[in-house]
């Protein structure tokens, strides 16, 4: 009897597929902070992409007679000096943190990753002389760092993105070098020298697919930062302008009304809480998957 080959037929899984489905499925399974992590950050995604559908009210029209009423059934979270309603703004305020933040991990895992693997792979005065420009970067608060950038800059989401990115910067550029320094001495990577592979086959083939699971867990752990960052250079005055609803800058606007009007600052406060915690858990489930280390324990 003829038996199939490794070969996958079209619309039947492989055992390393099933198996594959099966180990990702278990992150959610069995870590339920996790799964509450994974589908809040979603809701928060869906909610803010879908905001000019679901908000009950224009974000920033202004209607002084509403002004400053408590949380009831025509404004569930009330609304700020202005008559604004604050569920709307809510909503639609997360849209500039989570562009900035996702946007600003993406291109500073691009440009950190082009250095580290580049510094690790070629070594020597290329290596010093990169990692002396991180050091340099690292020398600063990462977010007085990007503070810093931004004040030169601007405001603006552009510049706030900007920022962030050369604030995270040296960081994956670290965990990259780190990394490619110990697979270039790794007997696949010396083979394939051995038998002639350029150094860009070489880091492409090779070096690149296994750096890739830690710096998305390093990836996740960043945009909790980012988000924390883009949020407090809102609430600085340094990234969106009035009257863009902003998770940050709704916290600045409000904070002068903490004792007389307590919600204005707190549910954009709590949006910010909530986002960042859920990323963070989501984090620990995708480092569990993928960090070798932990895998088996």
């Amino acid at each position: 009897m003829a038996t199939v080959g490794a070969k996958a037929l079209p619309g039947i899984d492989t055992p390393r597929t099933v198996r594959a489905q099966r180990g990702w499925a278990a992150i959610f399974r069995h870590n339920e902070l996790t799964l509450l992590g994974g589908g809040f950050l979603l809701f928060v995604i869906i909610v803010n992409v879908a905001a000019p559908w679901l908000a009950p009210h224009d974000p920033v029209k202004i209607d002084i007679p509403q002004r400053l009423q408590a949380p009831s059934l025509a404004h569930p979270f009330g609304t700020d000096e202005f008559g604004r309603d604050l569920l709307s703004r809510v909503m639609y305020g997360g849209r500039p943190v989570l562009l900035t933040s996702l946007l600003s991990v993406l291109a500073a895992m691009l440009a950190g990753t082009a250095i580290g693997v580049i510094a690790g792979y070629l070594g020597g005065h290329v290596d010093n002389l990169f990692m002396r420009l991180i050091d340099v970067m690292l020398s600063f608060p990462a977010v007085l760092l990007a503070i810093l950038i931004v004040a030169s800059l601007g405001t603006g989401v552009a510049n706030a993105i900007i920022a962030i990115t050369f604030s995270l910067i040296p960081i994956f550029a670290r965990v990259a070098r780190a990394l490619t320094l110990s697979l270039v001495v790794d007997q696949f990577v010396l083979a394939a020298r051995a038998v002639g592979a350029s150094g860009l086959r070489v880091v492409a083939r090779h070096i690149l697919p296994n750096l890739l699971p830690p710096l998305i867990v390093q990836a996740t752990a960043m945009l909790a930062i980012a988000i924390a960052f883009a949020s407090a250079l809102s609430f600085l005055g340094l990234g969106v302008e009035p009257p863009t609803p902003d998770w940050g800058l709704m916290v600045s606007e409000g904070q002068r009304l903490i004792y007389d009007a307590l919600w204005v600052p707190f549910f954009p406060g709590l949006a910010i809480t909530l986002t960042v915690l859920a990323v963070n858990f989501l984090g620990d489930g995708l480092r569990d998957r993928l960090d070798p280390t932990l895998r088996n324990r």
